[in-house]
Protein backbone atom coordinates (compact mmCIF):
# COMPACT_ATOMS: atom_id res chain seq x y z
CA UNK A 1 0.00 0.00 0.00
CA UNK A 2 1.01 3.45 -0.99
CA UNK A 3 -0.03 6.73 0.54
CA UNK A 4 -1.33 9.46 -1.07
CA UNK A 5 -2.62 12.90 -0.59
CA UNK A 6 -6.29 13.04 -1.48
CA UNK A 7 -6.57 15.99 -4.24
CA UNK A 8 -8.88 18.80 -3.72
CA UNK A 9 -11.21 17.62 -6.36
CA UNK A 10 -11.99 14.45 -4.94
CA UNK A 11 -12.82 16.37 -1.34
CA UNK A 12 -16.23 15.45 -0.50
CA UNK A 13 -19.19 17.29 -1.98
CA UNK A 14 -19.35 21.18 -0.57
CA UNK A 15 -23.11 19.81 1.14
CA UNK A 16 -21.02 18.03 3.18
CA UNK A 17 -18.89 20.88 4.86
CA UNK A 18 -18.08 18.95 8.12
CA UNK A 19 -16.12 16.48 6.28
CA UNK A 20 -14.53 19.13 4.28
CA UNK A 21 -13.61 21.21 7.07
CA UNK A 22 -12.32 17.82 8.65
CA UNK A 23 -9.73 17.13 5.56
CA UNK A 24 -8.60 20.77 5.63
CA UNK A 25 -7.57 20.83 9.26
CA UNK A 26 -5.81 17.54 8.73
CA UNK A 27 -4.23 18.87 5.92
CA UNK A 28 -3.05 21.23 8.13
CA UNK A 29 -1.69 18.51 10.39
CA UNK A 30 0.09 17.66 7.16
CA UNK A 31 1.30 20.89 6.88
CA UNK A 32 2.59 21.30 10.23
CA UNK A 33 3.90 18.46 10.64
CA UNK A 34 5.78 18.48 6.82
CA UNK A 35 6.70 21.60 6.69
CA UNK A 36 7.58 23.57 9.98
CA UNK A 37 8.23 20.39 12.12
CA UNK A 38 10.84 18.79 9.77
CA UNK A 39 12.00 22.36 9.31
CA UNK A 40 12.87 22.65 12.77
CA UNK A 41 14.22 19.16 12.99
CA UNK A 42 16.63 20.23 9.72
CA UNK A 43 17.91 22.60 11.94
CA UNK A 44 19.56 20.48 15.08
CA UNK A 45 23.11 20.26 14.12
CA UNK A 46 23.84 16.83 13.18
CA UNK A 47 26.97 16.84 15.43
CA UNK A 48 24.74 17.35 18.46
CA UNK A 49 24.65 14.17 21.05
CA UNK A 50 21.58 11.74 20.96
CA UNK A 51 20.35 13.30 24.39
CA UNK A 52 20.82 16.49 23.27
CA UNK A 53 18.94 15.39 19.99
CA UNK A 54 16.27 13.62 21.80
CA UNK A 55 15.90 17.08 23.85
CA UNK A 56 15.67 19.27 20.84
CA UNK A 57 12.92 17.06 19.42
CA UNK A 58 10.90 16.75 22.17
CA UNK A 59 10.79 20.64 22.19
CA UNK A 60 10.09 21.27 18.67
CA UNK A 61 7.11 19.03 19.44
CA UNK A 62 6.35 20.95 22.54
CA UNK A 63 6.29 24.26 20.89
CA UNK A 64 3.92 22.69 17.99
CA UNK A 65 1.82 21.63 20.42
CA UNK A 66 1.39 24.74 22.83
CA UNK A 67 1.00 26.99 19.29
CA UNK A 68 -1.75 24.52 18.39
CA UNK A 69 -3.45 24.61 22.06
CA UNK A 70 -3.56 28.59 21.33
CA UNK A 71 -5.09 27.96 18.05
CA UNK A 72 -8.04 25.85 19.21
CA UNK A 73 -8.78 27.79 22.43
CA UNK A 74 -7.14 26.58 25.57
CA UNK A 75 -5.54 29.37 26.83
CA UNK A 76 -7.07 32.02 28.19
CA UNK A 77 -5.58 35.29 26.24
CA UNK A 78 -5.32 38.74 28.06
CA UNK A 79 -4.80 41.58 26.54
CA UNK A 80 -5.52 43.10 29.62
CA UNK A 81 -7.76 42.64 32.94
CA UNK A 82 -10.78 43.20 30.74
CA UNK A 83 -10.17 41.66 27.03
CA UNK A 84 -8.99 38.62 25.65
CA UNK A 85 -8.38 37.35 22.46
CA UNK A 86 -9.20 34.17 20.64
CA UNK A 87 -6.84 33.14 17.83
CA UNK A 88 -8.63 31.58 14.84
CA UNK A 89 -7.14 29.27 12.25
CA UNK A 90 -7.99 29.94 8.65
CA UNK A 91 -7.43 27.78 5.74
CA UNK A 92 -8.07 29.70 2.04
CA UNK A 93 -8.17 27.63 -0.63
CA UNK A 94 -6.18 29.05 -4.26
CA UNK A 95 -6.05 27.41 -7.77
CA UNK A 96 -3.04 27.72 -8.86
CA UNK A 97 -3.63 28.23 -12.00
CA UNK A 98 -5.38 31.00 -11.64
CA UNK A 99 -4.37 34.94 -12.01
CA UNK A 100 -7.13 35.49 -9.37
CA UNK A 101 -6.79 36.57 -5.81
CA UNK A 102 -9.41 34.95 -4.41
CA UNK A 103 -9.47 31.94 -2.57
CA UNK A 104 -11.94 29.14 -4.28
CA UNK A 105 -13.19 28.22 -0.77
CA UNK A 106 -12.22 29.26 2.77
CA UNK A 107 -12.76 27.10 6.43
CA UNK A 108 -12.69 28.06 9.64
CA UNK A 109 -10.39 25.07 10.15
CA UNK A 110 -11.13 25.05 14.55
CA UNK A 111 -14.56 24.18 13.59
CA UNK A 112 -13.44 21.13 12.21
CA UNK A 113 -15.39 18.86 14.91
CA UNK A 114 -12.17 17.01 16.78
CA UNK A 115 -9.64 19.83 17.52
CA UNK A 116 -6.69 20.34 16.82
CA UNK A 117 -5.35 18.99 19.51
CA UNK A 118 -6.77 15.56 18.85
CA UNK A 119 -5.33 16.01 15.90
CA UNK A 120 -1.96 16.64 17.02
CA UNK A 121 -1.98 13.58 17.96
CA UNK A 122 -2.47 11.72 15.01
CA UNK A 123 -0.67 13.98 12.72
CA UNK A 124 2.21 13.44 15.21
CA UNK A 125 1.94 9.32 14.52
CA UNK A 126 1.98 10.49 10.65
CA UNK A 127 -1.95 10.45 10.77
CA UNK A 128 -3.55 12.60 8.53
CA UNK A 129 -7.26 11.21 8.06
CA UNK A 130 -8.64 11.64 4.48
CA UNK A 131 -6.70 14.42 3.82
CA UNK A 132 -3.98 11.09 3.33
CA UNK A 133 -5.55 8.05 1.87
CA UNK A 134 -3.88 4.61 0.74
CA UNK A 135 -3.74 2.62 -2.22
CA UNK A 136 -2.93 -0.24 -3.86
CA UNK A 137 1.07 0.52 -5.40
Amino acid sequence: MARVVTKYEEWPPATQGESRRLIMAHTFGRHLMENVREHALSRIPEEASLEARALAEQAVTDTLYGFVMLLDGVFRNWIDKEYFVDYRLIGRIFEQSSDKDEPVETFDVEESGDGLCIGFHMWMEGDFGDAVREVDS
